[in-house]
Order: structure tokens, then C-alpha cells, then sequence
């Protein structure tokens, strides 16, 4: 099985989510993605797709061109569900590695396993 990894962070201060652009490169630069999330495992899973789905989100066309503009979805009721679930601390920054399976088009990041982080620390 081929695997490669990911990362996710987010940010529960702004209700935020970064993908990292090495993510999004897995499904070929895709205009959107679509979070899957298992409930029992805590497993959150990202999809790419072509189009546009009642659960997908747009990527700016900026995001492939200006090496410069992150991928940021403003998500706060996904945000705050997932802090809820998960126990995490308010107002804080979480970031978590998951493995990219092309055998099923899918990246999956267990978060259980998600760190809190302060970036400063991490520069």
C-alpha cells in the first residue's frame, strides 16, 4: 500500500482550517474538497472533487497560483463541532499528520493524535 503524508492544522480561535498545499497536490489541485468525518473513530477524512457538492468547499484559484495565499476554510459550526467532539481547548491552534491512500483517492487524519501547537514555538 502506498501511502504518503499530510498535515491539517486548526485554528479554534478564528474558527479556522489550514490545508496544506502538499494535500491538495494528492488530488491534483482539485477546485474543491469535501470533509468526511467518522464519528466513532474520530477519523476526519478530505476528498478531493471537481465539482460541487452540498458538502464541499471552493479552493481559491489564487490558492494554485500565488504561492503566497493559504488554503483557509472559515468553517465555524464545523470548527467548534469538531472541538466539542474532540475535547479540545478553546481559542487554541491544533495540527494533525495524516496519510494521503491513492488506492482511495482520500487523505485520512485521525485526531485523536492532534497536537495543540504554538506557532512561535514552532518557527
Amino acid at each position: 500500500m502506498n501511502r504518503s503524508t499530510a498535515r491539517i492544522s486548526f485554528d479554534l480561535k478564528r474558527y479556522r482550517i489550514y490545508i496544506h498545499r502538499k494535500m491538495l497536490a494528492y488530488f491534483n489541485n482539485p477546485p474543491y474538497i469535501e470533509f468526511l468525518y467518522e464519528e466513532e473513530r474520530k477519523i476526519l477524512a478530505i476528498v478531493g472533487r471537481t465539482e460541487k457538492t452540498p458538502n464541499s468547499y471552493a479552493i481559491s484559484k489564487r490558492f494554485y497560483t500565488d504561492k503566497s495565499v493559504d488554503c483557509v476554510i472559515s468553517r465555524k459550526a464545523f470548527a467548534e463541532a469538531l472541538r466539542l467532539r474532540l475535547g479540545w481547548e478553546e481559542n487554541e491552534l491544533y495540527k494533525c499528520e495524516g496519510s494521503y491512500s491513492p488506492e482511495v483517492g482520500m487523505v485520512v487524519f485521525e485526531l485523536t493524535q492532534a497536537k495543540k501547537f504554538c506557532p512561535e514555538a514552532d518557527s
